[in-house]
């Protein structure tokens, strides 16, 4: 399971990765792969805004339980373009804010 670190939040849609084989995590963070091989794997996890981390896991017969992998909030930068519409003219001064953070335009 790929939880976000910090909570036992799920994280979906994040890829991860194991003998050349990718998948994404579902709604529960939780991925499947068949036709493993056994033994020792190396696997990566990693999702846009997270960090990538690597995990070892032994694969045996039948399922093989992982602990938890947990991904670090790393956050993702964008820029944002604050025009008027009719003159396509910058705003100067003008608040942007999302959540607990806020900008100004120059």
């Amino acid at each position: 399971m790929i939880i976000e670190e910090g909570s036992t939040r799920p994280i979906s849609d994040a890829v991860v990765e194991v003998d050349r084989q990718q998948g994404l995590t579902d709604n529960s963070g939780r991925v499947q792969f068949n036709r493993l091989r056994l033994g020792n794997k190396t696997f990566s996890a990693y999702k846009n805004g997270y960090s990538r981390v690597e995990a070892k896991a032994v694969n045996s017969l039948g399922t093989t339980n992982v602990k938890p992998v947990k991904l670090k909030v790393i956050g993702v930068s964008f820029s944002i373009d604050v025009k008027n519409w009719l003159s396509g003219e910058a705003i100067k001064d003008a608040t942007i804010a999302f959540k607990d953070q806020k900008s100004t335009t120059g």
